[in-house]
Order: structure tokens, then sequence, then C-alpha cells
């Protein structure tokens, strides 16, 4: 076989592929994990921290401000 060769191709690239996925989990492996016992309470308290400046909490103040509401309303010529 030589490096023309569509099958020594193909398994030259699967190979890069699992080289990638190695150093992937590689990667993931080192990341620092928390319990999620403290992440939901870290979570919560940051919610309720910034639970005022939420508006999908709160609402918007005026109906103007919310730029999710539609402008316009149906027109029929």
């Amino acid at each position: 076989m030589n490096a023309a060769d569509p099958r020594s191709r193909r398994l030259q690239e699967a190979i890069a592929r699992q080289r990638d996925a190695i150093l992937q989990l590689k990667i993931e492996a080192n990341i620092r994990r928390m319990p999620l016992s403290i992440t939901l309470s870290e979570l919560a308290s940051f919610i309720e921290a910034h639970s005022n400046e939420d508006h999908l909490l709160k609402g918007f103040p005026k109906p103007a401000d919310n730029p999710f509401k539609e402008k316009g309303g149906c027109c029929i010529v």
C-alpha cells in the first residue's frame, strides 16, 4: 500500500480522528469537578441575588420595554 491508496488514506484519517478524540478526553478528564449539591446551592444563591434584574422572572416595567412583544397586529386588506 502506498500513501495514495484510498484505503490507506481512510485508515490514516481514522487514526487522526481517534487521536483527536483521545486528546479531547484527556482535556475533559483534567476539568475540576464540583459536587452537585454545592453547584446547585451556588446556582440558587446566584438566581436569588440577581432575581430583581431578571425580566423573565419579574416581567418588564412597561409592556413597551418587552423586545419579544409583537409590534403590530394583523392587517387584512
